[in-house]
């Protein structure tokens, strides 16, 4: 999920604070299946409000998922 070709798109799309949070996030399993931190535990562990987080990782996100759906078009059947 997490390649380093990846890791150059998401430095280029993303703000410095929200390659943090997407890095903690990643790096803390919050997109694992199941997860591994829950969105309290990873608030609380970058020291904000969960509902501040929850809105800024709905922006990663947003922003990601735009950015790569003409590459998940094209390698998809």
């Amino acid at each position: 999920l997490y390649s380093s070709a990846a890791s150059d798109v998401y430095k280029r799309q993303l703000t410095s604070r929200q390659r943090q949070i997407f890095d903690a996030a990643v790096r803390e399993g919050y997109y694992d299946v199941p997860r591994r931190t829950s969105l309290s535990k990873l608030a609380t562990a970058l020291d904000m409000a969960k509902s501040t987080l929850s809105a800024m990782l709905q922006r990663i996100e947003s922003r990601v998922m735009h950015d790569m759906a003409e590459e998940i078009r094209r390698k998809s059947p």
